[in-house]
């Protein structure tokens, strides 16, 4: 069954009325997207659950990668960082025109795609560390405050599209 999240008001059109949204999310501060390893090896995974969204991409044989979107919150550790993909610039485009993406290495392919985004690519740097308590190549860790700097900053979310309602 299909039900619908009750509205406090409704916006009108020409075509439709639309219930306006009691929540826009991704109010919060510079956007930041880091690519985070998603297979069973990789786990546990640090800072995810400080996400403002998460993406699950599909990448080779079956395995995934997530692309975490950080806005309102930045962790202390993120990771571990893996490698950025085709799509990661299309998906950043979403959110702003200088959002930087942390990411640890690409392919030759992914770098031509990487050149035509408007994304700030962040792959070295003081921020990436590695953790000799996991082995590679699920040991490199971020700090996302340091990504952030490295980058220059970044920029408030543009509006995404998502809308919550109360589920009251």
């Amino acid at each position: 069954p299909t039900t619908q999240a009750p509205v406090d008001a409704a916006v009108e059109t020409e075509e439709t009325t639309e219930a306006a949204p009691t929540t826009v999310p991704l109010v919060g501060g510079p956007v930041l997207a880091v690519k985070i390893d998603h297979v069973d090896a990789a786990y546990p995974r640090f800072g995810i659950g400080s996400a403002d969204v998460v993406y699950v991409d599909e990448v080779e044989y079956g395995l995934t990668r997530v692309v975490a979107i950080f806005s309102s919150t930045l962790p202390e550790t993120v990771g571990p960082v893996r490698s950025a993909r085709p799509n990661d610039p299309v998906i950043l485009a979403n959110y702003g025109d200088s959002v930087p993406l942390a990411f640890a290495g690409s392919s030759r392919q992914t770098k031509s795609y990487l050149a035509k985004g408007s994304q700030i690519n962040v792959e070295s740097g003081p921020a990436f560390y590695r953790d000799s308590s996991r082995y590679a190549p699920h040991n490199l860790l971020a700090d996302p405050a340091e990504l952030l700097e490295t980058a220059g900053g970044s920029e408030p979310p543009k509006d995404v599209g998502f809308r919550f309602g109360d589920p009251a």
